[in-house]
């Protein structure tokens, strides 16, 4: 029977809404809020009037992308700096697509753990139906017996094998017994529940096979980028550190463009504790798909960062953007703490390969990449996309400029934990250990020297432990 025109406004539009909600979060890759974010974005803080219009380095004469609209736009009064040299150029370009694939495996990873757990638990919830469903058959065949009895009024010591003749009896029914009814309708809700948990459990298990395969060309892309990021530097390892110098100059040049003090706002005091404990892990090792302790990739170091004062950002870069771009800031007025986001090219979000913190002063304080330590360098104005701020910025009686922490000497790189012996006996402590060497020059650039490019990194291995719990028991995958 039709249901009146007038009854679906309420409980009809709740039930597709609560349905599209549960098919949005069925997918990992769905844009949810978190509760974890304020319902309503904080106050950015006052928006003073840039120092100098702004010129992209290409020349174009537009804000960067994300920008608060209305950014300044025009000639910039900083002569455009040179172009990188050729070996430079690619070096840095692999740089980032390394980086760039680095993140996507990260992301794929979490959807394969998530979409195999899933495909588990759909294929346990089958198994629980299609029991079911063999029960209510069961007891089906069983009612049917049973009623002619209760109508035939038979004596109680008649079993089964004595119905023979029980067709005889079918005149004296007018319509199936109140046990019938029941058995009918258990059996119809079990086939109807074992066709949707056989639907949901092939879903499961194709999304699953679909995002293992992802996973699997990811991580040979990723395994081949990464070997000829590693080959070319070691081909040209006389000229690395002139390298270094040769992009730090270049993004100072562009930097010369902005404002980097804002009079009369400050960083939110949560915002600077987040710094601070970036900035605690400076000297520490990159690896892939780290997030600490003693090792991290960029988007493992402000996740960490911002979950130390209470805010969970998203694991990788990109969705750390898309989970705070409503509080987008223009990169003439950015304070201590905010998130900067790097892609390459610089207007397309999807290629977001690199995220750090803005420490102050043209910098920031990141995790770069594969053979390098956490360090502060110049803001890679080259590959800037957007920067965010997760919370507002705070008034400063009196027009105070914004207070940067002190940046305070890195800790020691930490050595390699040497695997456990195969030996029944555990090996002997070493009487006099060896302490871990201080590095040889320190990881903070000053503003004219470039970053330090160490001579002995670590080998780039798995870490041995995840640091945060994955729908899955399994660990990432060794690259």
């Amino acid at each position: 029977m039709r249901a009146p025109r007038g009854r679906w406004s309420l409980a009809s539009s709740a039930l597709v809404g609560a349905t599209l909600w549960a098919s949005l979060a069925a997918f990992p890759g769905a844009a949810v809020a978190s509760p974890d974010q304020p319902a309503k974005a904080p106050d950015s803080g006052a928006r003073p009037t840039p120092a100098g219009p702004l010129v992209l380095p290409s020349g174009g004469s537009t804000a960067f992308p994300g920008s608060f609209p209305g950014s300044a736009a025009g000639a910039n009064t900083a002569p455009l700096p040179p172009k990188l040299g050729p070996l430079a150029t690619k070096i840095a370009a692999a740089e980032a697509a390394v980086a760039l694939l680095g993140e996507q495996l990260t992301q794929a990873t979490l959807d394969r753990d998530a979409n195999e757990l899933q495909a588990r638990n759909a294929r346990l919830a089958w198994q629980v139906s299609s029991a079911a469903l063999t029960a209510a058959r069961q007891a089906a065949q069983q009612a049917a017996p049973q009623a002619y009895k209760d109508v035939a009024a038979l004596p109680p010591g008649i079993r089964g094998g004595s119905l023979t003749g029980l067709g005889t009896l079918t005149g004296r029914r007018d319509q199936a017994s109140p046990r019938e009814v029941s058995a009918d309708s258990m059996l119809a809700r079990a086939q109807a529940d074992e066709s949707y948990a056989a639907q949901a459990r092939d879903l499961a298990v194709n999304r699953a096979a679909d995002t293992t395969k992802r996973h699997k060309a990811l991580k040979k892309a990723f395994t081949t980028k990464q070997a000829a990021l590693v080959d070319l530097r070691q081909r040209n390892a006389d000229q690395l550190a002139a390298i270094a110098r040769e992009s730090e100059k270049y993004e100072q040049q562009i930097g010369k463009g902005y404002q980097s003090t804002i009079k009369g706002l400050g960083a939110d005091p949560r915002a600077v504790k987040a710094l601070r404990f970036a900035l605690d892990q400076l000297g520490e090792w990159y690896l892939w798909g780290a997030t600490g302790p003693g090792r991290w990739d960029c988007s493992g170091l402000m996740l960490r960062a911002y979950e130390s004062v209470g805010y969970q950002l998203p694991r990788v870069a990109v969705d750390q953007y898309t989970a705070t771009k409503d509080r987008t800031v223009d990169p003439h007025q950015l304070l201590p703490g905010d998130l900067l986001f790097f892609a390459t090219p610089q207007n397309d979000p999807s290629r977001i390969h690199h995220v750090a913190m803005y420490l102050g002063d043209g910098k920031m304080v990141h995790a770069p990449g594969d053979g390098q330590q956490v360090q502060v360098s110049t803001v890679w104005w080259s590959h800037f996309f957007a920067a965010t701020r997760v919370f507002g910025g705070i008034s400063k009686p009196n027009g105070g400029a914004t207070s940067i922490p002190p940046i305070v000497p890195p800790k020691p790189a930490p050595t390699q934990t040497p695997k456990p012996s195969t030996s029944a006996k555990p090996p002997k402590p070493n009487p006099t250990p060896t302490k871990s060497p201080k590095p040889t020059t320190s990881p903070i650039p000053h503003p004219t020297s470039p970053a330090p490019v160490p001579s002995n990194p670590p080998p780039s291995t798995e870490p041995t432990a995840p640091t945060e719990p994955t729908p899955s028991t399994s660990t990432s995958d060794s690259v």
